[in-house]
Formats: C-alpha cells, structure tokens, sequence
C-alpha cells in the first residue's frame, strides 16, 4: 500500500507491505479526535503504522477492506 504527503503528489512517500500484518482498530478518539487503526507484523514488533480518519465510518471501511485484503 502506497501512501504519500499530499493528495496531488505523483510520487510516494513510502510503502507498507500488508503481507504478514494485523489490524487492530485504536480507541483513542477522545484525545485525537479522530478514528485510528494500526497496522504492525508479528514478526517485527517494532514496526507498526498507525493511520487516522476523520469519520468513524471511513475508520471502519479501511479495516474491513485490508482485513479483506490480507486473509
């Protein structure tokens, strides 16, 4: 998965591999304000991503696509 800095930027910042990862949603909307999820792998504890939404919704539609995507 791709992800960038800017919406009109051609190229990517970075990638995230989704091979070997779990999604885990985050809990912290009361002090982000926003709806999170992590992505990390189980072999490497140490990296993990974690990623925001501003709707509650759209939170939920990330997961379900990439829980989708990585069974």
């Amino acid at each position: 998965m791709f992800y960038y800095n800017k919406r009109q930027k051609e190229l990517p910042k970075g990638v995230i591999y989704l091979e070997g990862c779990y999604i885990e949603e985050l809990h912290d909307e009361e002090k982000t304000n926003k709806y999170g999820f992590k992505l990390g792998y189980l072999q490497e504890p140490t990296i993990e991503f974690l990623l925001y939404c501003d709707k509650k919704e759209e939170r939920d539609e990330w997961v379900r696509f990439l829980n989708d995507f990585i069974k």
